[in-house]
């Protein structure tokens, strides 16, 4: 048996496109998806669709919970709505097919033969159930120790990584939207059992980000979606974080100033060299 894993779209649609047709040829018996297929770029309807007639076995993801969450009324992210504007737009493109997102699992238990399952999630409960407004917690060691399957996938991280935790066998299976690889190449991961065991392949796969480029300027994404759509620009330009060291490092460095989102995020991009391809985009925006 051979099954696919991949993470992390975050909304790239062309990048899940190209996935979707490499998968269909790799004569896989399945495909799981372990989490965060929506935000921050439009193509929410697109992805699901694509996921849904692909037969992709998803999880929640944080983004998913965080989604879920604004739309049920449960948190509120109207209360910072320039960050978070891409994300609104995101809830907005979702609710239609909301309750199909509810009833996504936060885990899955698959048997890869008859003696071996995997659990699949996008990281523990509690670092999914956290949203998008909490602080990150990446310690997998108290959740994957409860854990009955001896193998176990996760996403999140968005990096490929093998490990043993607790005697478990973990794997990280990277990001296949955003892989922060300073490549325009997306991550999956083949998993197959064989007579000598299990057998766990990484792989890179190039894919058209010039096609994704276009698609965002055809949906004026810089233009309507807020200057924090100006840093998810330019991951998808270079596959370089941008967010993350945004808001957790440049972002409280300046916390004392009025949060002019635009400014403080073309002072960031500017002290990396980046202000002025952004500008360019912005120009023809």
């Amino acid at each position: 048996m051979k099954i696919a894993i991949f993470s992390d779209i975050h909304g790239n649609l062309v990048a899940l496109q190209t996935l979707l047709g490499r998968l269909q040829a790799e004569g896989c018996d399945a495909i799981y998806c372990l989490g965060d297929l929506f935000t921050p770029y439009p193509g929410s309807p697109q992805i699901w669709e694509l996921a849904k007639a692909a037969g992709v076995e998803c999880v929640l993801g944080n983004n998913e919970a965080a989604l879920l969450a604004h739309l049920s009324g449960e948190f509120d992210y109207r209360s910072d709505e320039v960050r978070f504007r891409p994300f609104l737009k995101n809830a907005e493109e979702i609710r239609p097919f909301q309750p199909e997102i509810q009833a996504l699992p936060l885990t899955r238990s698959v048997a890869l033969t008859d003696t071996l399952r995997l659990h699949l999630c996008h990281y523990s409960r509690d670092e999914v159930l956290r949203g998008l407004h909490a602080g990150i917690q990446f310690d997998l060691e108290h959740y994957v120790a409860g854990l009955a399957e001896p193998v176990v996938f996760t996403g999140h991280i968005h990096k490929f990584s093998g490990c043993d935790i607790q005697g478990k066998q973990v794997y990280s299976v990277g990001s296949a939207g955003l892989p922060l690889k300073g490549s325009q190449q997306l991550e999956y991961t083949l998993v197959e059992a064989g007579p000598d065991g299990l057998r766990v392949t990484y792989r890179l796969l190039p894919y058209p980000f010039e096609q994704e480029i276009a698609f965002l300027l055809e949906q004026r994404y810089l233009a309507e979606y807020g200057p924090v759509a100006w840093l998810a620009f330019d991951e998808i330009l270079t596959q370089r974080d941008r967010m993350v060291t945004f808001f957790k490092e440049y972002l409280p460095q300046h916390d004392g100033q009025p949060r002019d989102y635009a400014r403080l995020i073309q002072a960031f991009l500017s002290s990396l060299g980046r202000w002025e391809p952004l500008a360019h985009y912005l120009d023809h925006s």
